[in-house]
């Protein structure tokens, strides 16, 4: 159950007046399948990425201490060097300055030009975050106890708070938000087995909260058209965008596939499926939506991809 900490009601985050919930899309609007626009090679091996408006993507390996901004050519525009590993990293879709959070640190850091500055430390070990159009930071702790969703000022004050698990190993492994309700929507993995190492051991869905952390959906796969059902065990989304109309895209691990949701939870389509397993995706101003897959071997790259019709 949600609970709100106890500030001056003008540091609450009101959500906007329209639906708590973004319905499906209309089919029409969507191709019957995603037209390519673009693709390059990246040799870079990373765990999270954000394009930017203007087609660059900044990348991040948790496994480094360093967040790289590249071009369509895999240029390295900019690299930011930190002394501790960089777990994962958002952009603040207002100033469009980078944002990261370092797992041992417990610290979130915001990028000014090239120097990292600390905002705010956390209580738990942070996992994953998500800077809001209001300015706010959302982060997702780690825990062998528990793990929460947390939302807090710019300078770290606690805003509001869910607890997604009160007890057992996991994480809240990617946070988003909706452009049209201001919902957020993250996704849950609880260890059900084996030591934690591998993406199979955990249990993963996907959980709609609204801009005070009210749970109102609860995604497990419901709906999605295969040649098998989709059981909550098959399901594993290891990462989550909305797009401008409110819907959800959703990178399925281990079936290869790129689904697309309504903000209700409604399944509308799959999107894409990859003859690797889908990692990581993102989505550009205009809804491109960037998916990373496998050249060959030893080769990764790029696809820039639209969904929906003109």
């Amino acid at each position: 159950m949600a609970t709100s900490s106890v500030h001056e009601q003008s540091l609450e985050v009101r959500p906007k007046e329209s639906p708590e919930i973004c319905p499906a899309s209309t089919e029409p609007v969507l191709r019957d399948s995603p037209t390519v626009i673009s693709q390059f090679s990246c040799r870079e091996y990373l765990t999270s990425f954000c394009p930017t408006p203007d087609g660059n993507v900044w990348l991040c390996d948790w496994r480094t201490s360093t967040a790289i901004l590249i071009n369509n050519k895999s240029k390295v525009l900019q690299k930011i060097k930190h002394k501790s590993n960089i777990i994962e990293i958002s952009l603040d879709p207002t100033t469009g300055r980078l944002w990261f959070c370092c797992w041992e640190e417990r610290i979130i850091y915001e990028v000014f030009t090239s120097s990292p500055v600390s905002r705010f430390t956390t209580d738990a070990n942070p996992h994953s975050l998500c800077v809001t159009r209001e300015g706010r930071v959302v982060v997702g702790t780690r825990s062998k106890q528990g793990y929460k969703v947390v939302m807090y000022t710019a300078d770290g004050q606690v805003l509001h708070t869910a607890t997604v698990e009160s007890s057992g190993a996991g994480a809240v492994t990617f946070i988003t938000q909706c452009p049209v309700t201001d919902n957020i929507a993250v996704v849950n993995s609880k260890l059900i087995s084996g030591d934690g190492n591998g993406v199979i051991n955990y249990r993963r869905h996907i959980i709609v909260y609204n801009a005070t952390f009210e749970p109102l959906v609860h995604y497990r796969g419901e709906g999605i058209q295969a040649r098998e059902a989709v059981t909550p065990d098959k399901f594993v989304p290891f990462r989550i965008v909305y797009d401008s109309k409110g819907n959800i895209v959703i990178a399925d691990w281990e079936r290869k596939t790129i689904e697309l949701i309504s903000g209700d939870g409604k399944y509308i389509k799959t999107l894409h499926t990859e003859k690797t397993r889908q990692g990581v995706v993102g989505i550009q101003k205009g809804d491109i939506l960037w998916s990373r897959y496998q050249l060959d071997k030893d080769m990764w790259g790029f696809k820039l991809l639209k969904y929906y019709s003109d």
